[in-house]
């Protein structure tokens, strides 16, 4: 039970570990690109930001196989997909390799001569690491969430008729039809709107109770605005993306960026209704600063803007003195083009690539050969890996397949047996092994079976049974060790079986 659970969460963990290692590729260059843009384009719109910075968060919660025919992964072809690969290859070969590796209880040793014994498999650590700092994360924010709902209980209603006819007013003319409850709390120093079916606008007491309406009028704005868009909502969400990626920086600097532009859409917004002058607006955010600089903690989902961010908002808002109304349709439509074209970074919607021909050998030698274990699942593919028994990096001269039971194993063509024998001297860790000679500088090596179905120098047919899947030598568990080499070099059989490329 101990081992099904142990293989059960190596299976699992080193799914999550490359998964994620794609998904950080993906999305630094997409925030790369992104960011390129913004700047080189001198993006003004700061809806137009914030939908392009949203496709970096959702660049990580895609398959990272998606594609799409027209997707920058197919387009860019071989650029991107060699670039990605010798990402895999050289930089973190610890995490991209793991999943191809050989998963506890399937796998081998992938380097001849070695006879190490096996050892735990490390993916195990590795997601549970993963999960612990994801659940720490989101455990801090839902203490957040929390503190906030807290203030709301103690806080009191607003009996100011002229507040609640000014909060009235801007549900009409923003079209909002969910009820606003008005709340008021010397707790907290800053404004700020919780929940999304029935939210809750909180407004410091030393602002409820200011003279100047018009300040008032800009706080209760801006946060309906807030109420309208739906933002506490998305707050959830990216706050969910970035603490499944906690370990990932882009992806917080991406959350970031978000709610800056946020607050930027949200006064663009009151702005473009032109009842409130950008004059008057302006010295609203400054007179809510300086009441909720005077004393107490920030308890605001997104806390209070730092200094930069507050004098990039007042900039935004007196260079706008008459904010138009932004074409959403085409904003929608424009970004959705980029989104469809950015997203897929995935080579994998053009199809399968053309198999590449050995030096020596005809095209018929390669397409007709069949796979020795038909539908089974490849472990580990030829190339670089993480070798699960040595722990280290290394190259892998075939590909693994397993499956359920003990199947048969195939013969891949027709040749002749060259090797057949339980204890192959070449390398004792591949066990029980069968070596076929195909001609022309061609052979095949079925390595780890439980035994043999043919002798030395016996004349074989492609699909005709070798061996049966076994786990002798050095593995982890049954599976089938396949390799093919040409004039005593190591290829990738992929090359040869279609099923596999």
């Amino acid at each position: 039970m101990g081992v099904d659970l142990h293989t059960a969460l190596s299976d699992i963990g080193l799914a999550f570990i490359r998964a994620g290692a794609w998904q950080v590729l993906f999305a630094t260059i997409l925030y790369a690109i992104i960011f390129s843009l913004i700047r080189l384009l001198r993006i003004r719109s700061p809806r137009v930001r914030h939908a392009l910075w949203v496709l970096v968060l959702v660049r990580l919660v895609l398959p990272p196989d998606f594609a799409l025919p027209f997707g920058v992964g197919n387009l860019v072809g071989n650029g991107l997909s060699s670039r990605a690969e010798e990402f895999r290859i050289h930089l973190v070969p610890q995490l991209m390799h793991a999943a191809d590796d050989d998963i506890a209880p399937v796998g081998d040793t992938g380097d001849r001569g070695n006879n190490t014994p096996a050892v735990p498999n490390w993916a195990t650590f590795a997601i549970l690491l993963w999960l612990t700092g994801s659940l720490a994360v989101g455990a801090m924010w839902i203490q957040r969430r929390r503190r906030c709902h807290r203030i709301l209980r103690h806080a009191e209603p607003v009996d100011d008729v002229r507040l609640h006819a000014l909060l009235q007013d801007w549900k009409r003319r923003l079209g909002i039809r969910r009820p606003i409850r008005l709340v008021t709390s010397s707790s907290v120093r800053f404004p700020f709107t919780l929940g999304s079916i029935r939210p809750v606008i909180v407004v410091p007491a030393s602002v409820a109770s200011l003279e100047n309406v018009e300040v008032v009028e800009a706080v209760l704005a801006h946060e309906a605005v807030h109420v309208k868009r739906w933002d506490d909502l998305v707050l959830q969400l990216e706050t969910a993306v970035s603490a499944l990626y906690f370990f990932f920086p882009l992806a917080w600097m991406t959350a970031k960026r978000m709610r800056d532009e946020r607050e930027h859409i949200c006064d663009e917004m009151v702005l473009s209704h032109e009842r409130i002058a950008p004059g008057t607006y302006g010295r609203g955010i400054l007179t809510v600063l300086k009441l909720g600089l005077e004393g107490g903690h920030v308890h605001a989902p997104a806390f209070a803007s730092a200094r930069a961010r507050l004098e990039a908002r007042l900039k935004a808002v007196h260079a706008n003195p008459k904010s138009r109304k932004p074409k959403i349709t085409l904003m929608l439509a424009a970004t959705t083009l980029l989104a469809l074209f950015l997203l897929p970074m995935s080579r994998g919607a053009a199809g399968p690539a053309p198999a590449e021909r050995p030096e020596h050998g005809s095209v018929q030698d390669i397409l007709v050969w069949e796979s020795p274990l038909p539908g089974a699942e490849i472990t580990s593919r030829f190339g670089i890996r993480f070798n699960p028994i040595r722990q280290v990096p290394d190259h892998h001269n075939g590909i693994d397949v397993r499956t359920h039971g003990n199947p048969p194993v195939a013969a891949a063509a027709d040749g002749r047996v060259a090797v057949a024998t339980t204890r192959y001297r070449e390398n004792e860790g591949y066990g029980t092994v069968v070596i076929l000679n195909h001609g022309n500088g061609f052979e095949t090596v079925y390595a780890h079976l439980d035994s043999l179905a043919v002798e030395e120098g016996q004349r074989v047919t492609a699909g005709q049974v070798v061996g049966i899947v076994g786990s002798t030598g050095v593995t982890t568990g049954p599976h089938l060790h396949f390799e093919v080499w040409q004039n005593g070099k190591p290829i990738d059989p992929a090359r040869f079986v279609a099923e596999w490329r």
